[in-house]
């Protein structure tokens, strides 16, 4: 595996990956090929944020499959925008996303395939013991942020809260998260859209 992007050193640990160094936002993917291992590719992935951290141009130099996932479109200045201008710019032959499916719909105003949904492509698994419903906590558990950018998460804990029903709010790692989440008697799941 070859896994490029801003935050990675040019390394290569052992046979089986390999990491590159790009600039941060837009970046010409001349530069991946020449760091690269001789052979081929099954595909190439390309994991999008409307912040711009990874931006590749000339995706086209690669012989395999070119896969976009979209991360956050709710993010940022313009995420939507954003996004549309730089899936106008290269060629895709999957275009997923994983967040916010009903942004997708704006993709099919630009030349490409029909955007697919895969959910929950970067969650992970932190198994927690079964608790019975006595053994829980009363009440439910937000895990999240709810500041100015969250205006309709805020507003969904304060309706809960005034309905009566004690929840706690917490800003935790996952692994913290999925405690809390087996403790309580509901976890309360908040999506945030771009207004």
């Amino acid at each position: 595996m070859i896994v490029a992007g801003p935050f990675w050193a040019d390394s290569a640990t052992d046979e089986r990956l390999v990491t590159i160094n790009t600039p941060h936002t837009e970046f010409d993917c001349r530069a991946i090929t020449q760091k690269m291992p001789r052979g081929s590719l099954d595909a190439v992935i390309v994991v999008y944020t409307a912040f711009r951290t990874v931006e590749p141009r000339r995706l086209s130099l690669f012989d395999c499959p070119v896969i976009f996932i979209a991360g956050d479109t709710h993010h940022g200045k313009s995420p939507l925008q954003t996004t549309l201008q730089y899936l106008t710019k290269e060629k895709f032959d999957f275009r997923l996303t994983g967040h916010c499916q009903h942004h997708a719909h704006w993709w099919a105003s630009t030349p490409g395939p029909h955007p697919g949904w895969l959910p929950a492509q970067d969650a992970m698994t932190f198994a927690q013991p079964f608790r019975e419903q006595s053994q829980r906590e009363r009440g439910g558990i937000f895990v999240g942020q709810t500041g100015q950018w969250h205006p309709r998460r805020q507003a969904s804990v304060n309706h809960v809260r005034m309905a009566g029903l004690p929840l706690r709010q917490a800003q935790v790692p996952a692994k913290y998260a999925a405690r809390l989440y087996s403790r309580m008697q509901f976890a309360l799941t908040c999506i945030s859209t771009a207004t």
